[in-house]
Parts: C-alpha cells; structure tokens; sequence
C-alpha cells in the first residue's frame, strides 16, 4: 500500500499480482486490487480480478459488495440484487454495516 500512497500505481498492482499469484487465497490481495484499479476508472479489470478471486474459492461479503459498486458504475442493473444478497450471506466478511446493504437492496425494488 506504500506504493500506491506513493503514487506509484503500477508496483502497486505488480506487487499484488505477486502476491495473489504466490497465496491464491489471499481475500484482502483482491480487494485492495481491485479497489485501486476501480479508482483508476479501470471497471471492468477491477470486475475481472474479482471473478478470479471467485474462482479461486475466495468469496467475501467485501467482494461482493465491491462488485456491487463495480457493476453499478457499469450500469448492470441486473446483476445489483444478486450483488448486495451475496454480500449479505458472506456477512462475516463484510465491513459494510448490513442495515446500509439492506437499504441499498430496498431502493432497487
């Protein structure tokens, strides 16, 4: 994270791609991963990095509600409910307080 404090954005995402690729299972790798690629306006590569962690096993209330926020800057309505209702069942995991999750879910209908 010193790096991307920093400003250097590129060892950033090259020094977390390492270590997702040496600890596959490392949940908080992905979503400082993807968090930063989000703020670089890189969506769909922020998405991509989350289906990975998915595919790895790694699922996690933060994850989901990431990919929330990701699709609803990509305008995919449809995926906004199943986002936020994953994000709740992985609960444990998420820094989201679940009463924010729960209006977000009532606004969509």
């Amino acid at each position: 994270m010193i790096d991307y404090e920093n400003g250097e954005i590129q060892d950033s995402l090259e020094k977390l791609s390492k270590t997702i690729e040496l600890n596959p299972k490392d949940s908080e790798a992905y979503t400082i991963y993807a968090k930063i690629m989000a703020q670089q306006n890189m969506f769909d590569e922020a998405k991509m990095v989350i289906n990975t962690a998915f595919e790895n096993g790694v699922k996690t209330g933060n994850l989901y509600y990431l990919l929330y926020q990701l699709d609803k800057n990509l305008g995919n309505r449809d995926e906004l409910k199943t986002d936020l209702n994953f994000a709740l069942q992985y609960k444990s995991t998420l820094s989201v307080p679940e009463r924010i999750i729960q209006k977000e879910l009532a606004e969509l209908g």
